[in-house]
């Protein structure tokens, strides 16, 4: 296994923020692993850090040579490690990298996001008696353990991270179609359409907020694979669509039916294919209607239905189906849309306040409809509002 940067690079502290690196000089559990579970539980949403054992430090910097850990003792780490990420709760694994450097050997950690945060670690891993854990979280440059805010902070981080919005570890930029990609933000009416081609798929989805991970290792989020990806059932098992057809009716008599091959494909590409196939098949002249808010009709659409009640406004069976499929969930941005309407701007404090979540909560909130077009952000991180694009 290989690192994403140089050695060089993690020694330098290069490319990577330094409150995300620590060096150790020797191999100590009870205070390495108090920073492993600090990095897995990500308080702060960095993706997670590196702990560099055989190394000293001086004013926060590397000394050179690198003090190194002897040869024979790898192995007997890599071993008694196992044992120790059993005793985090839940248990959690991170990547070890041995690398000769200054012609000594070191041992890189790599304690990425984890999937199952928050995490507890045993004040002392190497203890023998009962063992207290503690929910430890990284603070500036150093690992602490948390306060009672801060825990039911990282338990709102967890529980609540929507399927669509977490990392997808085995898609690669490759799996993206740019055709896809440029297709929706045309439609969508994006300038990033055209900057397509020259800038590249990459920039395009950091720009539009669906990448994540630390900077040197960026991740898709599943939601980018579902919309851009012509083939994601080659990460999700099961995304096709079933149509099976009862003439006599499903209960009258089900045991007449008539099943369709599966449709497959980006769920833009699904939806298109499963309303022709209605048109083809069931639909004659009735259209079934369900109110929406104009948040989710195109721009000809709303247009249309400028000065009408949203309360009144219809949608017909295709939209119907693409919610169901993108799985949209309105309710939850609601409040923070109404007050973009109503003031044209919001901040993060005045989402928390009326949509009474968490910061972590209401961060993902923003990010979903930054995503779905509707707002853009702007200032820097100490100080960002939100407005309609």
């Amino acid at each position: 296994m290989e690192l994403e940067i140089s050695v060089e690079d993690l020694l330098n502290k290069r490319k990577i923020e330094s409150d995300r690196i620590e060096f150790k000089a020797g191999w100590n559990p009870d205070d390495i692993y108090r920073s492993v579970c600090a990095f897995a539980n990500d308080y702060n949403n960095d993706g997670g850090g590196y702990i560099v054992v055989g190394v000293e430090e001086k004013n926060g910097v590397a000394v050179r040579p690198v003090k190194g850990i002897p040869e024979y003792m790898l192995d007997k780490i890599e071993k008694e490690m196992v044992g120790y990420n059993n005793k985090i709760s839940p248990p959690y694994f991170p990547k070890i990298i041995t690398s000769e450097v200054d012609n000594k050997w070191i041992l890189v950690i790599m304690a990425r996001t984890g999937q199952q945060r928050p995490y507890k670690s045993p004040e002392y891993v190497t203890g023998k008696k009962e063992k207290k854990y503690h929910y430890y979280i990284r603070y500036l440059t150093s690992s602490v353990k948390a306060n009672p805010e801060q825990e039911r902070e990282l338990i709102n981080m967890s529980d609540q991270t929507p399927f669509d919005c977490r990392a997808n570890h085995k898609a690669s930029f490759d799996d993206i179609s740019p055709v896809l990609l440029e297709d929706h933000l045309r439609k969508t009416g994006s300038k990033l359409a055209k900057q397509i081609r020259e800038r590249g798929i990459e920039e395009i989805l950091e720009d539009m907020q669906l990448l994540v991970g630390p900077p040197e290792l960026r991740y898709i989020q599943n939601v980018a694979i579902m919309m851009f990806c012509e083939h994601p059932e080659k990460f999700f098992g099961y995304t096709y669509v079933q149509m099976t057809a009862f003439p006599q009716g499903s209960v009258e008599n089900p045991s007449i039916s008539e099943d369709f091959p599966n449709i497959t494909g980006s769920v833009p590409q699904m939806i298109q294919a499963t309303m022709e196939r209605f048109r083809n098949l069931f639909i004659r002249e009735k259209v079934i209607k369900i109110p929406i808010h104009p948040f989710f009709l195109e721009d000809d659409e709303k247009e249309a239905a400028a000065g009408v009640n949203f309360a009144q406004t219809e949608r017909s069976l295709s939209e119907v189906l693409s919610e169901v499929l993108s799985k949209k969930d309105f309710d939850k941005v609601e409040k923070i849309i109404n007050f973009i309407d109503q003031y044209g701007v919001i901040t993060p404090k005045d989402a928390i306040e009326i949509c009474e979540k968490s910061p972590a909560t209401v961060r993902r909130y923003l990010k979903i409809l930054i995503g779905s077009g509707y707002v853009i952000s702007e200032g820097n991180t100490n100080n960002t509002v939100y407005k309609r694009k």
